[in-house]
């Protein structure tokens, strides 16, 4: 089941290919929360999804196929493959998007970031990984800076529970997702694996869509509208998603995670750019803040390994 060549979650040295994958997904996940507020602005959850997880999916397999690889699936993996996509595709996309359709999307972001924490707590449970004081300390700056942007609209998270509490489920399952792609050597190509993962987990989303939700008339979307469905499809669920995974095969889920707490950041940043919102202090101190959390986990370096310890199978 594991590889013979295993990857300590002590390592600091990421590589240099997860380093700039994560710098871009980075970009491209915190850009998409202003993006999917203008595409919710005429669609319904379900059929953003439906094009977003589903056309990406389809997408990244058809890429596989032109790029020969093989599309088969391990026989004693189809049925990790199917929670995972349910984890990572059915619940955290559903539970976020209806979460951005409840709250503001700036917010609705910082929410969603808990999960290095979830990672953290799951990789620990569940890989047996060893978190130095350094990760420790990096994980608990970089969920401070978030802590610190949502203390200003404490009032406006309590006055809508529900989206703050779907979005905290889909950070949960996006984390239990991550952490559940590193447990196991797949017998697939990262490309291959992201995309029957997102494929599989929109299959509930597109049944229920076309079952409760009205067909859209292509003439009837707004140029705005489009752009933005454009950008969530190819740029954030195709390309993203593949990085991400890809980034889960270099280096340990909760190391990776803390890279993309920067996303919320981004997202402040770039809905300030494009809708408009404010930009307080707070936002500013976080981003310091933040950015001392990637610092720590990514560049400092941690401890030799205990060969005693769990140890992370590569997934590809």
């Amino acid at each position: 089941e594991f590889s013979n060549s295993p990857k300590t979650l002590t390592q600091s040295a990421v590589p240099l290919t997860a380093l700039l994958l994560l710098s871009i997904n980075t970009l491209v996940w915190g850009l998409n929360w202003p993006i999917q507020k203008i595409a919710l602005s005429a669609l319904d959850p379900w059929t953003l999804r439906t094009l977003t997880a589903g056309i990406g999916g389809l997408g990244m397999l058809l890429i596989a196929v032109f790029s020969s690889q093989s599309l088969a699936i391990p026989r004693n993996r189809i049925g990790l493959l199917i929670l995972n996509g349910l984890l990572t595709t059915t619940g955290a996309q559903m539970l976020s998007a209806y979460g951005v359709y409840l709250i503001n999307p700036g917010r609705a972001s910082i929410l969603m970031f808990t999960f290095p924490m979830w990672a953290m707590l799951l990789s620990a449970v569940l890989l047996r990984a060893h978190i130095t004081l350094w990760q420790g300390l990096g994980v608990a700056l970089g969920m401070g800076g978030i802590l610190l942007l949502l203390v200003p609209d404490l009032n406006s998270v309590g006055s809508s529970p529900l989206g703050s509490a779907l979005l905290i489920l889909a950070s949960i399952s996006w984390a239990a997702g991550s952490v559940l792609t590193q447990r196991y050597s797949w017998g697939m190509p990262t490309l291959v694996l992201t995309g029957w993962q997102s494929t599989i987990g929109s299959i509930p989303i597109v049944i229920i869509a076309v079952i409760t939700q009205p067909l859209i008339s292509p003439l009837s979307i707004s140029l705005d509208v489009g752009l933005a469905l454009l950008f969530a499809v190819f740029c954030s669920s195709l390309f993203g998603m593949w990085a991400w995974f890809k980034v889960l095969t270099l280096s340990p889920a909760h190391v990776a995670s803390v890279g993309l707490l920067a996303v919320p950041i981004v997202g402040l940043f770039t809905s300030t750019l494009l809708l408009g919102d404010p930009l307080l202090w707070n936002e500013l101190v976080a981003l310091v803040l933040v950015c001392g959390s990637i610092a720590i986990v990514l560049v400092l370096p941690a401890p030799a390994a205990d060969p005693h310890q769990g140890f992370l199978p590569e997934a590809g």
